[in-house]
């Protein structure tokens, strides 16, 4: 597989992914209504997963990606908000 295949494979993966995270913060305060707590737990577990899952993927990425250029840094921002977002909702727990 060339580079640029292999690089805008994982960007596919990422954009995905990230669609996947928003869905689940929309559904936070759905979720945690339902006071379920197997279904409050079911969804942190999930959210943490998705984590995991990014987060090695952009780390995946980062290995493609030199940070001095323009790309590179907007993926670690990225990386650097996503892991805030998610961290800021697991510590309401």
């Amino acid at each position: 597989m060339s580079y640029f295949c292999e690089y805008s494979q994982l960007s596919e993966e990422i954009q995905e992914l990230q669609k996947e995270i928003a869905e689940l913060f929309n559904k936070e305060e759905e979720i945690i209504a339902t006071n379920d707590f197997t279904e409050i737990n079911n969804y942190y577990q999930n959210l943490e997963h998705k984590q995991e899952i990014y987060t090695n993927l952009l780390a995946e990425l980062e290995d493609w990606i030199n940070l001095d250029t323009y790309e590179g840094q907007k993926i670690f921002e990225e990386k650097y908000n996503l892991k805030r977002a998610i961290n800021s909702i697991l510590n309401k727990r």
